[in-house]
């Protein structure tokens, strides 16, 4: 099963640098691929997931998304929907 966490980011904005470390280091810990993608360079993929608004994540399985989330604050909640999907490993603090 492949699974994929894509944040949809714009790169001068001060929100989504500040928050890619965080996400970084989070799916660290996770079984799942990270991809950053800036919304100027992938026009395509920010209608096909139909992004509005930076940061964007998107889980996506078997090319399907299971969750989007927007927002700086919503860190908690993706740490959730990680952990809801199975997707940190056993050994993982967050999994805790």
């Amino acid at each position: 099963m492949a699974r994929v966490l894509l944040m949809f980011r714009k790169d001068n904005t001060p929100p989504c640098g500040r928050m890619v470390p965080f996400v970084r280091e989070l799916v660290s810990h996770a079984r799942i691929q990270f991809w950053a993608i800036d919304v100027v360079e992938q026009p395509e993929l920010v209608e096909q997931y139909n992004v509005r608004s930076v940061p964007t994540f998107v889980i996506v399985e078997d090319g399907q998304p299971v969750y989007t989330g927007v927002g700086a604050g919503c860190l908690s909640e993706l740490s959730k929907a990680l952990f809801g999907h199975g997707l940190f490993r056993k050994s993982s603090p967050a999994s805790q």
